[in-house]
């Protein structure tokens, strides 16, 4: 699994750093990626803009105290962009290579298609080979629209390049048998990831619906913690239970703080079979 800062610029991973990824390993949580960087505001949610001069010296702070704690570190890149800016991509990934970054993350998300798609991926592909990265140490997230069904045009053009159907291909539906039978037959070798929004609160009065985001001046609303099911597709637990069987790759994205949320995903994707929602929240909240 992994857990991801969106919205949140770099400063905030560097400081938190070390307690986040004490966080990780207490939770279970085995990688994590880089995607924000030090444009103004540092939003880059959808992967690091490509092109720009990353700040090399907190990116590294980051993924060697991953290391350290054996956790892999994936290079996000925002992939949306036209033909004339497919270097900057190509850049962009080779300065997360020479970090040494465990694998890349070829990121179209809510930013869309982008333009003559399967030639950037396969250029991607072509440069992680270059550098003894193997294709399913490369992730990809389809763009909006693709993320959330896996029968669409462009999933189709994207896994027909060579290699892409061995990546790690990121899907916010829960893992069932139907979905793996039929991405077996489209091509692919490997099985969903699943990208879990997770928790989606109502809104309340300290925070509105979407990331329990607060309503007033403070850095964090608090709601308490939420079961799985409070999350994109609302998944039951005889659907988490089965989920096991249909992925190997679980990813938790959320804006709230890795003490709070990672246990509760974590914890049930090591060992889905004996998960309890409130003996994980206690653990979570003593942890904290």
């Amino acid at each position: 699994a992994t857990i991801q800062w969106r919205g949140r610029p770099t400063e905030y991973i560097h400081l938190q750093t070390e307690e986040a990824l004490d966080t990780c390993v207490h939770s279970r949580i085995n990688f994590i990626d880089l995607r924000d960087s030090n444009i103004p505001g540092g939003w880059a949610f959808c992967g690091i803009p490509a092109g720009i001069n990353i700040d090399t010296v907190k990116f590294k702070t980051v993924i060697d105290n991953a290391h350290a704690r054996g956790i892999a570190v994936f290079g996000t890149v925002a992939c949306s962009v036209p033909p004339e800016r497919f270097a900057d991509v190509i850049r962009t990934f080779r300065d997360l290579i020479a970090l040494k970054v465990d694998g890349l993350w070829i990121s179209f998300d809510d930013f869309g298609p982008g333009k003559n798609a399967p030639e950037l991926v396969a250029s991607i592909l072509k440069l992680a080979t270059e550098n003894n990265i193997p294709n399913d140490t490369v992730a990809i997230t389809p763009p909006s629209g693709s993320y959330q069904e896996i029968d669409t045009a462009w999933n189709k053009q994207i896994v027909s390049v060579a290699g892409a159907e061995n990546m790690k291909w990121f899907f916010t539906r829960i893992p069932n048998k139907f979905d793996n039978d039929m991405m077996k037959k489209m091509g692919w070798k490997t099985q969903l990831c699943w990208w879990h929004n997770w928790p989606r609160p109502k809104g309340g009065l300290l925070n509105d619906f979407a990331g329990g985001r607060p309503l007033y001046d403070s850095k964090w609303a608090y709601y308490e913690l939420l079961p799985l099911a409070a999350g994109w597709n609302n998944p039951t637990y005889s659907e988490l239970l089965a989920a096991k069987d249909y992925t190997n790759t679980v990813m938790l994205w959320q804006t709230r703080p890795a003490d709070y949320d990672c246990h509760i995903l974590g914890l049930w994707a090591w060992n889905p079979e004996v998960h309890d929602f409130n003996a994980t929240s206690q653990a979570a909240y003593t942890y904290v």
